[in-house]
Formats: structure tokens, C-alpha cells, sequence
């Protein structure tokens, strides 16, 4: 089964302008706020949970030397579009992803490991 992330604003739309980088123009755009569907799907997909087995799954198999460091990437984005981003789903997902980085970091507390969150700019790709 396929699971999608989206890019959404949470309970209202969300309008702007915006660039249509295919026809080179700048335009109004609006985004529906998302489903609930789409908000625990993007959960999933960028949260931090799947994170948080993957390291407990390790270290309970044994396999994690002293030492160990886990490293993530996150980002932060600027206010015009913090209703999409940091106020909306991956928003969400990212509170969940740093709930996650705290409880991994407990847990490798007993082979002197670390988690290492790098923090970036968004960019906007074609």
C-alpha cells in the first residue's frame, strides 16, 4: 500500500501567490485545507515514528555500537508559508519527528549515543 505526504494547511484554505515554474508566471493559488486521511498519512510518511523503530529495533538486536549516532534532517521555513509548513501537516509530522528524536535520544543514553537533528532551509525544486 501506498502512502502519500502532503503539503496542506490545517482547518483553512491557504492562498498566496505562488510561481508556475512550467509557464514562468506568478499566480494566485489556493490549497484546500487537508482530510484527516491525509493528515495521519503524512504522519506517517514524515513523521518521526518510523525513525523511532528502526533505532529501537537496532539496539534491541544488539547491533549498536558505543558510541552510535543517528542523524535527521528537518528544516525551517519562512512565515509567508509557515500555514503549509510549520502550522499545517508536515508541520504535524515534524512535532512528531521531534517527539521521536528526544525519545531515541533517552534511549541510547546507555551506549553513550546521540541524535544529530540538521536543520535546513526548504528549497523549491522542478
Amino acid at each position: 500500500k501506498t502512502i502519500n505526504a502532503v503539503i496542506k494547511p490545517i482547518d483553512k484554505k491557504y492562498k498566496n501567490k505562488s510561481i508556475n515554474v512550467n509557464k514562468n508566471k506568478i499566480i494566485k493559488s489556493t490549497i484546500k485545507p487537508a482530510s484527516k486521511k491525509e493528515i495521519i498519512d503524512t504522519l506517517s510518511v514524515m513523521g518521526g515514528l518510523d525513525w523511532e523503530l528502526w533505532m529501537t529495533a537496532l539496539k534491541e538486536s544488539n547491533v549498536l555500537e558505543n558510541g552510535v549516532l543517528t542523524i535527521a534532517y528537518s528544516y525551517i521555513s519562512s512565515d509567508i508559508i509557515s500555514p503549509i509548513y510549520r502550522d499545517g501537516t508536515i508541520g504535524l509530522a515534524k512535532y512528531d519527528f521531534d517527539r521521536s528524536a528526544k525519545n531515541i535520544h533517552k534511549n541510547l543514553r546507555k551506549l553513550n549515543g546521540n541524535v544529530n537533528v540538521v536543520i535546513l532551509k526548504p528549497t523549491i525544486t522542478k
